[in-house]
């Protein structure tokens, strides 16, 4: 819809009140010139009543030609009709008609009037005389007789007399109308007009141009207006230049950054790309603003992670392989991003690259799983020959035994840290593929396959186990894979715990996580310890390490699986108080 201009709007609007004024005034000036007419012909009215009652002779009342001849006589002097009623409404005499020949005027409102309240007018139209009349009564008492005396005049000459009016008055509403619209065109113009220039001026500084101060007079008003546009330049100059300066300074920072950086808004449009994040995908330096992310980068994953449902004040992170002169691991931390009426505004990327972190990580999952795997055999053998020397029959054979047993025992150890060090070589290494075999099933069966491959050492102990968990919660998972780290929880409590006690293992199933807990009531740890106690090879006391078997890997081997299932594993516990471990699940 077209708008309408200010100096149309003003201009027509003081037409409008100027039509308005003279409509009103017209109104005003028929109804007040009628009703001053009205009011004079009936105070006119009510002196020739007076007259005629002065004219009458009382004595001769009884006479109809007298009183005929007086009405006659009076109203060709006043131009009057005149009619003499009695109270019962009996004409008696009318200057105009036969007496003889008219109704009854009991029930003429001017007669009802006159009898109750001494005077009657009333305007209506006389079929008598076929013409608007207006009739005023008055009720006399002279000489102990009640007479009416009603005097009437023909309104009929009103209505020329009005028209004649109406006429004059339409001539002096359109010269009225005439100035009012050549006034209505000055005044706006004169308001319009600085309007005009303002704008004109405003559209120049719209335009970047600040350097020419606005020279524009008129109105107090339009004066101040022009003193605050020109502070407002003064201003905004000085604004743009800061913003100008600040968004050089980010520029400069974000082209000077390792890390790569990429803003997308909430429609999945780049807001902003650095010289990093184009060097890691390749993408040559052209204008990316504004344009799709996923026609600025083809990376399946990449775009998965972006779409993926986080927390508002969380941090995800997340690695992808990018293909090009060589294969690259980098990792993004994906942030949301908000205004501060925390409006979601879209997410911030912050990509880095890991292929050297990851190849150092490598080489020493190399190292563990390759010495791991050069030692297994030649400790198997002298474990073998440790065996054989303790069944010859030699001199002294209590202490070679003692020797023997000895060797045999750290040999055992040493084979079992061999063999943990081997299996977290191997969930390390295939902590992606062994993400992609989780499958929802039950809980339960994991739980009491775990508990039962405990069942010896429970039995050495004379130790019960509690289970607690329904046998509909489901969880994503790697049978033998959470089997064992719960295995290797259940195992540690019963280690740790005192013969004939109780190791409860329970299930606590939230909106958003499932929760394993496996409580003991044995030594307890130390709450300074948590910070390290899943950290490889971190004993908390070396001694009682060896003296209950431990290889040091157990709990790093169990926070490794679950950070495969996408969980977390904590640690709650007092000295002398028991320790509760909680492995938490998505559910």
């Amino acid at each position: 819809m077209k708008k309408i201009t200010t100096f149309k709007f003003v201009f027509f609007s003081f037409i409008l009140l100027i039509l308005l004024a003279i409509f009103i005034l017209g109104i005003l000036f028929n109804q007040t010139i009628k009703t001053f007419y009205i009011n004079e012909k009936t105070d006119e009215l009510k002196r020739i009543a007076s007259l005629s009652n002065q004219a009458i002779d009382y004595n001769k009342i009884e006479d109809s030609n007298y009183l005929n001849e007086i009405c006659y006589l009076i109203s060709k002097g006043t131009q009057t009709r005149i009619t003499l009623i009695n109270t019962q409404g009996q004409v008696i005499a009318d200057s105009h008609e036969d007496f003889r020949n008219m109704d009854n005027h009991a029930d003429r409102p001017e007669i009802i009037s006159a009898i109750t309240e001494s005077v009657g007018v009333s305007q209506r139209y006389s079929y008598t005389l076929e013409k608007e009349m207006l009739y005023l009564a008055i009720l006399y008492n002279n000489n102990d007789h009640d007479l009416i005396i009603r005097t009437s005049f023909s309104i009929s000459s009103l209505d020329q007399t009005f028209a004649e009016l109406r006429i004059k008055m339409t001539w002096i509403s359109i010269i009225i109308l005439i100035l009012g619209t050549l006034i209505s065109f000055l005044i706006a113009r004169k308001i319009v007009d600085p309007l005009i220039k303002i704008e004109s001026e405003v559209s120049i500084i719209a335009s970047g141009i600040f350097e020419k101060k606005i020279h524009i007079s008129g109105t107090k008003e339009i004066n101040s207006l022009v003193e605050s546009l020109n502070l407002m330049r003064i201003q905004l100059e000085e604004r743009i230049n800061f913003i100008t300066r600040q968004k050089d300074e980010h520029a400069l920072i974000l082209s000077s950054m390792i890390e790569g950086i990429i803003a997308i808004d909430n429609e999945d449009k780049v807001m902003r790309i650095n010289n990093a994040a184009l060097h890691l995908f390749n993408i040559p330096g052209i204008e990316l603003i504004g344009k799709p992310i996923r026609e600025v980068i083809r990376n399946a994953d990449l775009l998965e992670f972006i779409h993926t449902i986080s927390p508002e004040d969380s941090v995800n992170e997340h690695e992808i392989t990018i293909s090009s002169d060589k294969e690259l691991i980098v990792l993004i931390k994906k942030i949301r991003m908000f205004d501060h009426n925390k409006t979601p505004l879209g997410v911030l990327l912050v990509l880095s690259d890991i292929t050297q972190i990851k190849e150092l990580e490598q080489i020493n999952q190399d190292f563990v799983g390759n010495v791991s795997h050069e030692l297994k055999t030649p400790i198997t053998t002298v474990k073998g020959f440790v065996e054989t020397l303790q069944d010859i029959k030699i001199k002294d054979k209590n202490t070679i035994r003692k020797y023997l047993g000895v060797i045999g025992q750290h040999t055992d150890r040493m084979n079992a840290i061999i063999s943990d060090l081997l299996e977290l070589s191997r969930i390390e290494r295939g902590g992606k593929s062994l993400r992609k075999t989780l499958q929802k099933e039950k809980l339960l069966p994991v739980l009491e396959a775990a508990i039962q491959e405990c069942e010896y050492q429970t039995k050495k102990k004379s130790i019960k186990i509690v289970l607690d968990c329904s046998d509909v919660i489901e969880v994503n998972h790697e049978l033998g894979l959470l089997s064992y780290a719960v295995k290797n929880l259940i195992d540690n409590a019963i280690q740790y715990s005192d013969n004939n006690s109780t190791v409860n293992v329970s299930v606590e199933e939230k909106r958003s996580s499932v929760k394993i807990h496996i409580k003991d009531h044995g030594v307890g740890i130390d709450p300074i310890h948590f910070g390290r106690l899943f950290e490889r090879f971190y004993r908390i006391d070396k001694d009682r390490s060896r003296k209950y078997g431990g290889t040091g890997l157990g709990l790093a081997l169990v926070k490794h699986i679950i950070k495969i299932h996408d969980g977390s594993v904590t640690v709650d516990s007092h000295l002398g108080q028991g320790s509760l471990f909680t492995i938490s699940l998505p559910n």
